[in-house]
């Protein structure tokens, strides 16, 4: 290695540090992660079509899924992102868009770029990557020299990499890598979790959600109550289960309790116009007229509600 000395002058393009970009992501390290993406949403997207049309798969509500699709669908939107930034700053940055000459010897690596030079010592070099693509230099975190293998042939290449390997003190890195992996791990491993609880939880309350309108739709009041009951156990933040609970309670003769989902459900959404037109009829049951006709009429402004004949007598 004494007194050896290899002398490059490369011109990067976009792709090379696209390519170089691809590595910083080890969950982009391969495209098939997005290859496979796109297959997931394009399968998806045939399953749920007849859903939709309401032909075939009749057992089954695809629509559950549809959460599960948030993983893929990040990946090719966090995949165009890459791609725009890196577009950005390739013809933003002169230090990579134009031609470098770069010399290696023992004391490190000197860089000499349009308007910049930089000079790490072997000291300063913390990591290296090998790949198809190239070798990428390490001086911080989210910076490195890119050195295109094209630019490389075999000796210079087994000489860059000897520096390295004698060099490069790479412990400190590993140590920090396999953190940083387990770090990954455990943020994936719960945003699955926590996209399959949703999901699940999805899936729940859409099964409750047919139940109740069928049990109110058969007139089964009391255990349509009961299952509405169960929805606003499951999302407390949803108005319309109070609304169609006070429904029920209306038909049960529970006057106060549904004026009180009434004004629930107007507290979660003032602009109801369903809310306040059930409202008004829980009021004029509870012997509160004029109130009734407020809600009535609230319910007129809002577009849903058609006539206050019924309750304001007029």
């Amino acid at each position: 290695m004494e007194n050896k000395e290899i002398k490059l002058n490369i011109q990067l393009t976009e792709k090379d540090y696209m390519d170089f970009q691809w590595s910083h992501f080890s969950l982009f390290r391969t495209k098939k992660w997005i290859s496979f993406s796109v297959f997931l949403v394009i399968l998806y997207g045939i399953l749920y079509t007849p859903y939709i049309l309401k032909v075939g798969f009749t057992g089954i509500d695809i629509s559950i899924f549809w959460p599960l699709l948030m993983f893929p669908v990040g990946l090719i939107c966090m995949y165009f992102l890459l791609k725009y930034r890196t577009k950005v700053a390739f013809k933003t940055d002169s230090f990579i868009n134009k031609p470098q000459e770069i010399t290696v010897n023992e004391e490190g690596i000197y860089v000499e770029a349009y308007r910049s030079n930089i000079n790490p010592l072997w000291t300063d070099i913390y990591k290296y990557n090998d790949t198809k693509q190239g070798v990428y230099i390490y001086i911080a975190d989210l910076k490195a020299m890119i050195i295109p293998n094209r630019f490389l042939n075999e000796n210079d290449k087994m000489v860059l990499l000897e520096f390295l390997k004698t060099k490069v003190n790479t412990e400190k890195h590993i140590t920090q890598s396999k953190k940083s992996v387990r770090i990954r791990t455990a943020l994936y491993a719960a945003m699955l979790i926590g996209i399959f609880f949703y999901s699940f939880k999805n899936y729940n309350s859409n099964k409750l959600e047919d139940k109740a309108y069928e049990l109110q739709e058969n007139h089964n009041f009391a255990e349509a109550e009961r299952t509405y009951t169960a929805l606003i156990n499951l999302n407390p933040e949803d108005e319309s289960n109070y609304i169609e609970r006070a429904c029920c309670k209306i038909s049960l003769n529970k006057i106060n309790s549904a004026v009180l989902d009434c004004e629930t459900a107007l507290k979660l959404n003032p602009s109801n116009g369903r809310a306040y037109y059930i409202y008004a009829y829980a009021l004029i049951n509870d012997g509160r007229q004029p109130e009734a006709c407020k809600a009535i009429n609230k319910s007129i402004q809002l577009g849903y509600a058609t006539t206050t004949e019924k309750i304001c007598g007029e």
